[in-house]
């Protein structure tokens, strides 16, 4: 029996250390639900259509009139996330979270010029 203990040893070790094949994950992705309105800075009004299954919010000054706030859904092409980043030739604010385009302060509103 002792002659077989360094066998038994090794075989112990070599099956604590093999793994199974691992099944590749997919990264968990968050799904938002947007606020998708037009907000007029200076008469402000409830937003409450609402896009849901969105991959990042977003929230750009309007080029027409810059004191509307367009806010909607972003699925692709999207910047990081709680910055300010250009996208279309203007600067749009990204964010992931339930209505996260309506909760912003007013130092992201600020660089939304």
């Amino acid at each position: 029996m002792r002659a077989l203990l360094p066998f038994l040893l090794a075989f112990i070790f070599y099956i604590g250390t093999v793994r199974p094949a691992s099944i590749p994950e997919e990264p968990a992705v968050y799904l938002s639900n947007c606020a998708q309105c037009s907000i007029n800075l200076k008469a402000i009004q409830p937003c409450l259509a609402r896009t849901p299954g969105c991959t990042r919010c977003m929230a750009y000054r309007n080029s027409q009139d810059p004191d509307v706030l367009e806010t909607g859904c972003c699925m692709s092409n999207c910047g990081p996330i709680y910055k300010v980043s250009m996208s279309d030739g203007r600067p749009t604010y990204f964010c992931q979270g339930d209505i996260c385009n309506l909760k912003m302060g007013s130092e992201v509103l600020d660089l939304l010029r």
